[in-house]
């Protein structure tokens, strides 16, 4: 079962550890693992900087396109 952490759906720090150890790492952490990385992360503290991102300009004719890229041909293709 598919669960967004992000979206609320999850509400203990200890599920959301566990769940986010297995879909980014692809593996299931242990009790002790959990509560180890649970602990770290609340003694984390301080405030939370507010992050600015970029304006981009807009998109127009005369901007420039990506180029394709094209995969490196194999060894065993030559």
């Amino acid at each position: 079962m598919l669960v967004s952490v992000r979206s609320g759906a999850v509400w203990s720090l200890e599920e959301a550890v566990a769940i986010m150890s297995n879909s980014q790492l692809g593996t299931e952490l242990s009790g002790e693992e959990i509560a180890a990385i649970t602990a770290f992360l609340e003694t984390l503290t301080g405030e939370i900087p507010e992050v600015t991102y970029p304006e981009l300009p807009p998109n127009t004719a005369e901007t420039p396109k990506p180029e394709t890229m094209q995969r490196p041909r194999s060894a065993e293709a030559e």
